[in-house]
């Protein structure tokens, strides 16, 4: 677009520069748009108020490694780490591991289900659950084992007499993303009249569907 002379009288120049204005904003408008962008290199930092950054995204230096990743601080709490993730791995927050004490197990004879064991999450993040654990049936007895929220219950799991069974779920859970949930792991004894030894989870965490390949049935 090229630049017009100027128009004489002021009401002539308002006009010129209203259209313009109009056409700039229609060039501004109908420009295309950056379906997709990279960078090699550098970093973006996201400042706060106060101008102390609190979120890097990128090349950033930590103690005498300088990475690639996110990190996220906490300006409040003396630039403490909330979230980071290099080349390492996920730095911060540390996610800490199941602890179980081994042979330690809870004996079920009732013909009903039992809760056994209850989880909960204050903070539902995630979509799903992964859920290890084994039961151990006496000879001649047998169970089955499901996990319950409210009135909603993973597939069941049958447990045969005289062997060690592998209870493992990865279920899709009702649960809502934002809140909370309470669950249980709930057994009972089917046949025979000998004892079902019921193991601690060895391992209980929160995680996406994607990645786990959960079901509405967990199995």
């Amino acid at each position: 677009m090229q630049d017009q002379p100027v128009p004489n009288g002021p009401d002539a120049q308002f006009a010129a520069w209203k259209q313009q204005t109009e056409e700039r904003l229609r060039a501004l408008e109908t420009a295309p748009r950056i379906s997709s962008t990279s960078q090699r290199g550098g970093s973006y930092k996201l400042l706060d108020d106060n101008g102390v950054v609190v979120w890097t995204f990128g090349e950033y230096t930590r103690g005498a490694t300088t990475d690639y990743g996110i990190q996220s601080l906490i300006p409040d709490a003396g630039n403490a780490t909330a979230l980071e993730v290099n080349g390492s791995g996920m730095e911060a927050p540390q996610i800490p591991l199941f602890l179980a004490k081994p042979n330690d197990f809870t004996v079920v004879t009732s013909g009903a289900y039992v809760d056994v064991f209850t989880m909960w999450a204050s903070l539902l993040v995630s979509d799903s659950i992964t859920f290890r654990g084994q039961i151990a049936c006496d000879p001649g007895t047998t169970a089955d084992a499901r996990l319950a929220v409210g009135g909603v219950f993973t597939t069941v799991i049958p447990c045969a007499a005289s062997s060690f069974t592998n209870i493992d779920w990865d279920w899709l859970h009702p649960g809502t993303i934002g809140g909370n949930m309470g669950m249980t792991l709930q057994v009972r004894r089917t046949a025979g009249a000998g004892n079902v030894n019921v193991y601690v989870p060895y391992y209980v965490a929160q995680g996406g569907s994607a990645g786990l390949g959960s079901t509405v049935g967990g199995l």
